[in-house]
């Protein structure tokens, strides 16, 4: 974090997996719901309010589901 205008109107959140040769047992990892919403969190915590979300291996974890979920909350409530 820290990057760039906090009045911008767009954010990209970088959820990589780290290390020197990361695969998929640490995408597993990493990209599970309580992972990915801890990240997120730290964002509005911030004031920022992700719109994409960047990550290795899209098709491991819990990635699809978590987003959905918050583009869900995010329709409902008021802005």
């Amino acid at each position: 974090m820290g990057r760039g205008s906090r009045t911008a109107q767009m954010l990209l959140v970088n959820h990589w997996v780290d290390g020197d040769d990361p695969g998929r047992p640490d995408a597993d990892a990493v990209n599970r719901e309580p992972v990915l919403l801890a990240h997120l969190r730290r964002c509005e915590q911030a004031g920022l309010t992700p719109t994409f979300l960047a990550t290795d291996f899209t098709t491991i974890g819990d990635l699809v589901p978590t987003v959905a979920t918050l583009n869900a909350q995010r329709s409902r409530s008021p802005r």
